[in-house]
């Protein structure tokens, strides 16, 4: 009988640690499933991010292409509205010349040129 108990304890120890190697297995499948998947979620944020930021410096160089335009348009309006009040200043001064130039002739001459 000792040899039969023997036997059936051995044949358990031996069930369990088949039992133990297989949960092990199963165990280490997980593990490597879960990094797999882990290592895909990076590269898929990775890959998110990156989309987001070349979205994002596309859009800052609209923002600065849209601004740029916006000054030279400003600029642009504000030189003819510069040249446009130094033409009437200049015909006003050439009027007031004439004016003047007659008064000086009317001094020195004594008469109306």
């Amino acid at each position: 009988m000792p040899l039969l108990v023997i036997g059936e304890r051995a044949a358990r120890s031996e069930g369990a640690i088949r039992q133990a190697q297989a949960m092990q297995a199963e165990a280490e499948r997980l593990r490597a499933a879960h990094a797999a998947a882990l290592e895909t979620v990076k590269a898929e944020a990775h890959r998110d991010m990156q989309i987001i930021v070349r979205e994002a410096e596309a859009e800052q160089q609209s923002i600065l292409a849209d601004a740029r335009s916006e000054a030279e348009r400003r600029l642009a309006d504000t030189r003819i509205r510069i040249a446009e009040e130094i033409a009437v200043a200049r015909q006003g001064l050439r009027v007031h010349v004439e004016e003047i130039a007659r008064e000086v002739v009317r001094k020195v001459l004594g008469r109306a040129a």
